[in-house]
């Protein structure tokens, strides 16, 4: 879950996106199914992921909110777990 702008790359152009109009996020509809070629979280609250066709998210850290959400599940044994950018800077591991 992403709360707040970010930056989505698709064939070399960057478009800066916000979730709170729906109309230029089309584009993202179809990352559903997109394999993720790597994902990683920075201490300072960014978010990058990157997909094995070349596209990429990159969410920067909101100054008051909490700006995206991962939440997923660690084989072989079933763990959940979730990762939050928090407000300012950071990132919080709940799990």
């Amino acid at each position: 879950r992403i709360s707040t702008r970010f930056e989505y790359e698709a064939n070399g152009e960057v478009t800066v996106i916000d979730p709170g109009h729906t109309e230029p996020m089309a584009p993202l509809l179809t990352l559903h199914k997109a394999a993720v070629a790597e994902g990683y979280a920075i201490k300072d609250g960014h978010l990058v992921v990157h997909f094995v066709d070349g596209r990429a998210i990159r969410v920067a850290p909101d100054e008051q909110y909490e700006s995206w959400t991962v939440t997923g599940q660690l084989p072989p044994v079933v763990r959940k777990f979730s990762l939050i950018g928090l407000p300012g800077t950071g990132v919080a591991l709940f799990g």
